[in-house]
């Protein structure tokens, strides 16, 4: 059809062939320098912790991984969605492939993707994690002997606490656009919200 136009010749065509061969070949070069120097630079792990949680010294202290819930770089312990307890003792617990930067934003998960028992269970689980998390991270508190009393009062509540929701992530500009938080001002937010509800080592101020 193209040959039919006043003007076009078949050497004309032909040139054009060359042309968009030249240029998607060159793209294609161009494509794979861009892939080459993106893997080059890439140092993010992702590595996955395992699927059982048996302990808080046996688990990943530091994760690259994404929370499940604000979708924020973890960056210290990943608190796992438990799917269910294997064993009490010695403790053992089957993780779900979900992660979260802080109780906060697991409580927040919870309540959004379960209801009725199994949203019960969840939480009940988290609750779990929570205290062996809290008598890790605070061991330096715990084992003071000034904050014993102090601290036998914090730790009889820790397992019933009622963790509270995090924030709304959708506040961060990254969800809102530029009227929105920004994502350490997000992550300000959670700390005074820990600090409001007595969460983590805020338990034993």
């Amino acid at each position: 059809m193209i040959m039919n136009l006043r003007g076009i010749t078949k050497e004309y065509v032909d040139g054009l062939d060359d042309i968009f061969e030249s240029k998607f070949t060159e793209n294609l070069q161009n494509d794979s320098m861009m892939i080459e120097n993106y893997e080059t630079k890439e140092t993010i792990s992702y590595k996955t912790p395992p699927d059982f949680f048996t302990s808080v010294g046996e688990w990943p202290t530091v994760s690259d991984l994404h929370c499940s819930y604000c979708d924020l770089i973890i960056g210290g312990f990943p608190f796992p969605e438990i799917e269910k307890i294997v064993s009490i003792e010695p403790f053992k617990a089957q993780t779900m492939k979900r992660y979260f930067c802080d109780a906060l934003c697991g409580r927040s998960f919870i309540d959004r993707e379960y209801d009725g028992q199994k949203k019960n269970d969840k939480v009940k689980f988290l609750k779990i994690i929570y205290d062996k998390h809290l008598r890790y991270e605070c061991a330096s508190i715990i084992n003071d002997e000034k904050n014993r009393e102090k601290v036998r009062q914090a730790l009889s509540i820790s397992r019933v606490i009622n963790i509270p929701n995090a924030p709304d992530k959708t506040q961060m500009k990254k969800f809102s656009g530029d009227m929105g938080i920004t994502t350490e001002e997000y992550r300000e937010l959670k700390e005074h919200v820990k600090k409001e509800n007595k969460i983590g080592c805020y338990a034993f101020a």
